[in-house]
């Protein structure tokens, strides 16, 4: 959080504030979707697991492959995205 704030102020050093500062707040847009976007993609690619009659099989000792395999998840997920998307808009 403080390389980035650090990251957005320093942009706003100089005579075209307005400007450079919106190019601050692009890299922190940028680099918050990375950072959440990056460990998302690991643990589905390295969590995955057989899917077996709709289900993911985490019981399953077989290698999963790309296809016919994936995760499963709890009723939490949905509830929290919609809680982000909301948060968004504030």
């Amino acid at each position: 959080a403080v390389p980035d704030g650090m990251m957005v102020l320093f942009s706003g050093i100089g005579p075209n504030a307005q400007e450079t500062v919106s190019v601050g707040v692009g890299a922190l847009a940028g680099s918050t979707v990375m950072l959440l976007t990056l460990p998302w993609f690991i643990c589905v690619i390295f969590g995955r697991v057989p899917i077996e009659d709709g289900k993911a099989n985490y019981g399953s000792k077989e290698r999963a492959g790309i296809c016919g395999s994936g995760i499963s998840y709890n009723d939490t997920i949905p509830k929290n995205a919609k809680i982000m998307l909301m948060t968004t808009s504030l």
